[in-house]
């Protein structure tokens, strides 16, 4: 008599799901990301004959979210960043304007192991950076993406 065995599901091993909330992109799933962060510069002056320097934070930046090992139902991030690559054909009034389909807010949520959302990190005006796309996997019909770096201007923390 054989044994049978249960289907695990493939979705439950991506961790990370990223929404489009601009309406243009269905939602991928990812098993990492890392990069959301905020550095604020913080330069040190004197003021006339201050003995102890004084510190004051002033220009804040943020660095790119990579998105690694993920599965999308199809191409859209593909054709975003083309989009982003061929900026004449799409802003035929010319380089440095910002397409209106360029720019994209996006929501990446952290899931529990039960699938419900632990938190949610909106990330605003975002563009692509670079897209690595699969290294040979066979193992699903989903399209495959290696890597995914996206650059935005600033982003928030919800907990759920």
């Amino acid at each position: 008599m054989g044994v049978q065995a249960r289907q695990r599901p493939l979705f439950a091993m991506y961790a990370f799901t990223v929404h489009d909330l601009s309406q243009g992109i269905r939602t991928a799933k990812f098993q990492k990301c890392t990069g959301i962060e905020m550095s604020i510069a913080v330069p040190e002056y004197s003021e006339g004959g201050a003995l102890a320097p004084m510190k004051e934070g002033t220009r804040v930046s943020f660095a790119n979210a990579t998105l690694s090992r993920g599965m999308a139902e199809d191409n859209e991030f593909y054709t975003w960043c083309l989009e982003m690559a061929d900026m004449l054909a799409h802003v035929p009034e010319g380089a440095g304007v910002d397409s209106p389909d360029q720019l994209r807010d996006f929501e990446v949520r952290q899931m529990r192991r039960s699938r419900t959302v632990a938190k949610s990190m909106p990330l605003y005006n975002c563009q692509p950076a670079r897209f690595k796309p699969f290294e040979g996997d066979n193992e699903s019909d989903d399209l495959q993406i290696q890597e995914l770096e996206i650059a935005y201007e600033y982003f928030d923390i919800e907990n759920e």
